[in-house]
C-alpha cells in the first residue's frame, strides 16, 4: 500500500538532491520516503517477532511506535515547497513549531508505554519505561494536537504561497497540487 509513496518520494527526493534543486525539498522527500519504509518494515517485523517468538520484538515495536512521528516531516514539505524556504520570515516560526511537534511525537512513545503501543503489541512489554503511561499518553495527545494545528497552518501557508506565486513558481505549485490530488 505504501510502496508507491515510498518509491516516488525517495526517487524524486534523490533526483532533486542530485541535481541540487529544491534546496531542502529533496532531502525532505528522501527522509519521508525512508521513514515510511522504515515504519512498514519495523511494524511487520515486530508483529512477526511477537507472534513467532523471534528476538527483538520489544525493541522493534518500540522503534516502530517512536518512528511513526517522523512521517510528520511531510508538513515541512508543505511549508517549504517549492523554494525550500518559508513563505516569509514570519513563517519560519511554523517550521520550528513543526520540528518541536515531530520531536514530541517521537520522544513521548519512546520514553513510556502508550495506549497505541499496548493496542498494537499486546503481548510485548515496552523496553523503556522512564515515564508513567498516563504522562506518555498525555504527551502523545499534545503532540497529536500540535500536529493537527501545524497541518492547518501549513495548508494556510500553501494557499497563500499559491496566491502570491507567479511564473515558474506558480507552475510548480499547480504540479504539486495535481500530484497531491492524485496521491490522495
Amino acid at each position: 500500500m505504501w510502496l508507491p509513496l515510498v518509491t516516488a518520494s525517495t526517487a524524486v527526493g534523490a533526483l532533486l538532491w542530485y541535481r541540487r534543486a529544491g534546496r531542502a525539498i529533496g532531502p525532505l522527500l528522501m527522509f519521508v520516503g525512508a521513514s515510511v519504509a522504515l515504519d512498514a518494515v519495523l511494524s511487520g517485523y515486530a508483529h512477526a517477532a511477537a507472534t513467532h517468538d523471534l528476538p527483538g520484538a520489544a525493541w522493534a515495536g518500540w522503534l516502530f511506535q517512536s518512528a511513526i512521528g517522523l512521517a510528520a516531516a511531510v508538513y515541512l514539505i508543505l511549508q517549504l515547497f517549492p523554494t525550500g524556504a518559508p513563505l516569509t520570515p514570519r513563517w519560519r516560526a511554523l517550521v520550528w513549531i513543526t520540528v518541536g511537534a515531530i520531536a514530541l511525537s517521537v520522544v513521548a512513545p519512546a520514553l513510556g508505554v502508550t495506549a497505541d503501543f499496548t493496542r498494537n503489541f499486546p503481548a510485548v512489554v515496552h523496553p523503556v519505561q522512564l515515564i508513567s503511561p498516563s504522562l506518555a499518553d498525555a504527551l502523545v495527545s499534545v503532540g497529536g494536537l500540535a500536529s493537527a494545528l501545524v497541518f492547518l497552518a501549513s495548508a494556510v501557508e500553501l494557499v497563500l504561497r499559491f496566491r502570491r506565486s507567479t511564473g515558474l513558481e506558480r507552475a510548480q505549485m499547480k504540479w504539486f497540487t495535481g500530484a497531491s490530488a492524485v496521491a490522495a
